[in-house]
């Protein structure tokens, strides 16, 4: 009876507890006035829905809970001016569909929104800006690391739009639009293996700077454009890569300062007024950069549009190097930009590449029939794209078609690794649409089965096996009965 009575105890305890766990949504200001009084009262799991309004106060998120606005530009989040609007101090927290304004600097890291030593955080969706006349981040990160900060609108900060500071690892700023800060986003004092990807960093001062110990981060897909002064300013820091990113109008495209051992390849460097600049040029007393600019041949380096080079063999590739300084040296600049597709075919990733001297549009991969179709523009002269195919996407061999003729020229096996197909076409210039398909496989004993139909087959041939497998079945049980009654 003492047992039975013991376990029903637990029992009790135990349903209490999950009911305990069961996350709640609490509105402001329908059950609070104000956010933090609603933060104050929530458990860890819970949802805080804010309706649209103007909140004048300074929020501590201090649980693992989200935080949610009704609607990014009418629910305002507004610090009057002092010390930091939002600041998260507990892992796992989400905030998103804010506007939050107006910190102000009395310490270095007052902003919009500080993370401070969290991890597993999603600031998300949200437009981080200032409307006095004050200094601020946007959002600042301290000692932070696997958050995502993801999809902002991040202007008119006077320091940093984000910033990834004091060993700050392992985070992810993708897809943000960043404009008019001082710093778009900065990494500096040992933040190392962050992934900033496929954001725009557009008329600040500096779009990305690297600075003082950062390591082993990768910087790829951003279009980074009429940055004042640098679209990239790199210090002191080592095997960072840098690639795939559009580098365009700005005064300097990447500014060098004992910035060594980095790979920096894929990149379009457009009419900026100086591509790279190394500050011991100018200064003989400081080493001088010593980075690696391309990823070998046949994948190739940076196009660069001041390469006056040419490509006799019809590669993609010039036939001639392009020299930044004696110790550093793109063997393989490209002759047109550099455009990746990333397409997913199931669960898996797969990126399409090409260099043209053309614009792309409309890029699409029909995954049914294995087609990929996209649109070439030039207005004069003879267009060119090369174009690498991976096998998992669309196995070899290929047939390339423009406007629904065969192009001008076509090399269909530029290079092969074995998991790359590269191939090369050219055109007139206009606008044409290329379809790239798999050929389809030659007549085998005057029948020819289309790859993409093989599957009519597939009842067929599963009703041979079954037969084939009861044929077998049947022989052994008769051979089985025949030992038998031998033996007996």
């Amino acid at each position: 009876m003492l047992a039975l009575f013991l376990i029903g105890m637990l029992t009790l305890a135990f349903n209490i507890q999950l009911a305990k766990a069961e996350s709640t949504t609490i509105i402001v200001p329908d059950d609070y006035e104000k956010i933090q009084w609603a933060i104050g009262n929530a458990s860890a799991g819970d949802t805080i829905f804010v309706k649209a309004g103007i909140y004048y106060e300074h929020i501590v998120v201090n649980k693992s809970l989200s935080l949610i606005g009704e609607n990014r530009s009418n629910t305002i989040i507004d610090g009057s001016g002092v010390g930091k609007v939002t600041e998260v101090t507990a892992d796992n927290v989400t905030i998103i569909g804010f506007t939050v304004r107006n910190g102000g600097v009395m310490e270095v890291d007052e902003c919009a929104i500080a993370l401070s030593h969290v991890k597993n955080c999603n600031i998300s969706g949200n437009y981080v800006t200032r409307t006095m006349d004050l200094y601020q981040h946007g959002i600042y990160l301290e000692s932070s690391s696997n958050n995502s900060i993801t999809g902002n609108i991040i202007i008119r900060n006077p320091l940093y739009g984000v910033a990834l500071t004091y060993s700050s690892n392992n985070n992810i700023v993708s897809g943000n639009y960043i404009e008019d800060n001082s710093i778009g986003i900065g990494v500096e004092y040992s933040s190392n293996y962050n992934s900033i990807a496929g954001n725009s960093i557009l008329e600040n001062l500096h779009g990305i700077a690297l600075l003082t110990s950062c390591n082993n981060n990768t910087v790829s897909g951003n279009n980074i454009t009429n940055n004042q002064y640098d679209a990239f300013h790199l210090i002191w820091s080592s095997n960072n890569t840098i690639s795939g990113n559009n580098i365009a109008n700005n005064n300097r495209g990447i500014y060098l300062y004992d910035f060594a051992d980095n790979r920096i390849y894929h990149n379009n460097f457009i009419d900026n007024t100086q591509q790279v600049y190394d500050y011991s040029w100018d200064h003989q007393e400081y080493s001088n950069s010593i980075n690696s600019w391309d990823d070998g041949y046949p994948s190739g380096g940076n196009y660069w549009s001041n390469y006056t080079g040419v490509d006799a063999n019809m590669d993609g590739i010039g036939d001639s190097s392009y020299e930044i300084d004696p110790d550093n040296v793109d063997h393989y600049p490209l002759m047109g930009t550099f455009y990746d597709c990333p397409t997913t075919l199931e669960e898996l990733t797969c990126h399409i590449t090409t260099v043209c001297n053309s614009t792309i549009s409309a890029f699409q991969f029909d995954q049914i029939n294995n087609i990929l179709r996209f649109n070439v523009t030039g207005e004069e002269g003879v267009g060119f794209c090369r174009a690498c195919i991976p096998h998992d996407l669309i196995e070899p061999p290929y047939t390339v078609t423009v406007d629904g003729y065969s192009p001008q020229y076509v090399n269909y096996t530029l290079y092969d690794n074995w998991t790359h197909r590269w191939i090369y076409f050219t055109y007139q210039h206009s606008t044409h649409e290329v379809i790239i398909t798999q050929t389809p496989s030659a007549p085998v004993g005057g029948i020819s089965i289309p790859v993409n139909k093989l599957e009519l087959l597939t009842p067929y041939i599963a009703l041979t096996i079954l037969l084939a497998v009861a044929v077998v079945t049947v022989f052994y049980v008769k051979k089985r009965k025949r030992n038998t009654e031998t033996n007996s």
